[in-house]
């Protein structure tokens, strides 16, 4: 592709800090949006006057969002203002960006978003934080429920970008499931049914158990008795369809 960036052909311009691919420290780069789904970013300011041999000179690199999944919150860690930053998820890498303020961030997603083919969000019936009975002690997931399985993420984020990817494709899906989803429950032949009265549950209320053909149990805990029947009750909806699918 041509670093050429004619006034015409740009979207969206400006200073970003971005995230090194290696080195994880933050950079200051101006980047390009161009009509033609490229975008460019530089070691200096470019504009309409800027000479041809100084675009190419200060061109750094160039982002094809024709290839690009999604653009998604951010779920680096260790960041001082989340709110501000943003993901560009391509299949062979995330690019993390920084912008100024809350509303420079969303301006940019924005006009991303818009030059990237959107992918169907893959479907959950249910989704919310829970606790799950480890061996020592009981500890908070964000649970979803959906394709026959119960999926487990650190955080409400990580499951957002699952979903705005994961039904791209079967190769894009391994993917989603490597980059942000911590494991994967199946529900084949499983039962779902709340915690028997004499089941000493550690103090903890409205709980419920998911178990398996070999009798292997997984316990949750929800905030409340009716989020408890929710929970029931799109678990075992998910159960019936594997049955039926079978």
């Amino acid at each position: 592709m041509s670093a050429a960036t004619p006034v015409n052909y740009v979207i969206c311009s400006g200073w970003l800090m971005k995230r090194g691919g290696f080195v994880t420290s933050w950079k200051r780069r101006y980047f390009v949006l161009r009509n033609d789904r490229y975008l460019c970013y530089f070691s200096c300011e470019i504009g309409a006057g800027t000479p041809l041999s100084t675009i190419e000179k200060s061109l750094l690199g160039t982002i094809a969002l024709g290839d690009a999944l999604a653009v998604v919150e951010s779920t680096a860690p260790n960041l001082d203002d989340p709110q501000t930053v943003f993901d560009i998820v391509t299949p062979n890498r995330t690019y993390v960006c920084k912008a100024s303020a809350v509303e420079s961030k969303n301006k940019w997603v924005e006009a991303l978003r818009a030059m990237i083919t959107p992918i169907p969000e893959f479907p959950f019936s249910k989704q919310g934080y829970l606790y799950k009975k480890a061996k020592y002690k009981w500890t908070r997931h964000y649970l979803a429920v959906g394709a026959h399985c119960v999926y487990q993420f650190e955080d409400e984020l990580h499951c957002a970008a699952f979903q705005r990817i994961a039904g791209h494709s079967g190769k894009i899906f391994s993917l989603a499931m490597e980059w942000y989803c911590q494991a994967a429950i199946s529900l084949m032949s499983t039962q779902c049914e709340p915690s028997p009265p004499s089941h000493d549950c550690d103090g903890m209320f409205n709980t419920f158990v998911i178990t398996s053909p070999s009798r292997c149990q997984i316990w949750l805990s929800a905030s409340s008795q009716k989020e408890t029947r929710r929970w029931s009750e799109a678990i075992n909806k998910e159960i019936l369809h594997r049955r039926d699918d079978c």
